[in-house]
């Protein structure tokens, strides 16, 4: 299996980064209703935390963030109770602010959500589900977002927003440490791969 794997050719996770003009681009072609604005603080949240993987988006919960700084200083705060590399309790705080806290505040208000899943699924009837997106649901909004904003089928995955927050940071001479210190990279070779 370890040769069969080896041996394997390398490829990115997404086909394009996600780079500051692509996200605005799809940003600004989502509606104002109810869909999107939970979709907006979605990729506001996946984007200005350091490029979160759709299974962080998915089981981010209510209690992970704390809005005590948000009405006096415009942040969040944000614990992810784990992510791929960071084992429950050992993720460094991250911080949301500006217009991705903005929406985040805005969504959880409109949606009426204090406790459980933050991004949840929205009935055909336009009501707030208890149920929390899946990573398929995400990955599904994802696609459906992108091509609306007129970018071809196939052009990028969720990862792209990892990797287009990654290279959209360097390419602005954001210090590495930084960079590393928001994706919860532990390499950094991992981090230039992308």
């Amino acid at each position: 299996k370890s040769r069969r794997a080896n041996a394997r050719p390398r490829r990115r996770h997404s086909a394009h980064p996600i780079t500051a003009d692509a996200f605005t681009r799809i940003i600004d072609v989502m509606e104002r209703d109810l869909r999107g604005l939970r979709d907006r603080a979605v990729f506001y949240f996946a984007w200005a935390t350091g490029g979160r993987r759709i299974s962080e988006i998915a089981n981010l919960h209510v209690k992970e963030l704390s809005l005590d700084r948000f009405s006096s200083e415009g942040f969040i705060d944000i614990r992810l109770r784990g992510t791929k590399t960071t084992d429950a309790g050992d993720t460094p705080a991250l911080l949301l602010r500006g217009v991705g806290a903005h929406l985040m505040a805005e969504w959880l208000r409109v949606a009426e959500i204090e406790d459980g899943f933050v991004f949840r699924k929205i009935t055909r009837y336009d009501t707030v589900s208890k149920r929390g997106l899946t990573a398929d649901g995400i990955r599904f909004i994802f696609h459906k977002r992108v091509e609306a904003a007129g970018f071809p089928e196939g052009y990028a995955s969720p990862h792209g927003l990892r990797s287009g927050f990654i290279t959209e940071a360097l390419s602005q001479n954001v210090p590495l440490a930084q960079v590393m210190r928001l994706t919860l990279h532990k390499s950094a070779e991992q981090v230039l791969d992308y």
